[in-house]
């Protein structure tokens, strides 16, 4: 009869390394500082990449509305194109009424697949409570 061998259940993980913590206490959750420092440092390295690319889009969607609108005060265009040149209307930094922020330039689509492209109103950029 063949014996099959038994895995003991880890009962207290680390949560870098995943062996068992010694000296676990309830608030423990690393074997040590060194995997603990490990574990932080990887997340923050994956919340700066997400960042990166995220700001990499705003920044990318606001040189576009900037080449677009020039020195105008605003500019009337075609959805489409804006998408042809890159835009991703799925990418701004706030809302504000019907407008679709990118730092100090905005759009809000008009009629017949059209969006007005203005400058930021100073009073839309007031942080609030």
């Amino acid at each position: 009869m063949a014996t099959q061998s038994r895995k003991r259940k880890i009962e207290h993980p680390c949560r870098w390394c995943g062996k068992e913590i010694p000296e676990w206490r309830s608030n423990k959750k690393f074997c040590d500082e060194e995997h603990k420092n490990k574990f932080f440092n990887e997340l923050r390295k994956q919340e700066t990449l997400e960042l990166g690319r995220v700001n990499k889009k705003l920044k990318r969607n606001y040189e576009i509305l900037k080449k677009v609108i020039k020195d105008e005060v605003r500019v009337k265009i075609k959805a489409e194109a804006l998408e042809r040149k890159g835009f991703d209307f799925h990418f701004m930094t706030h809302i504000f009424g019907d407008y679709h922020n990118c730092y100090n330039l905005a759009w809000r689509t008009i009629e017949y697949g059209y969006v007005m492209i203005t400058r930021t109103p100073e009073s839309t950029l007031v942080e609030r409570d």
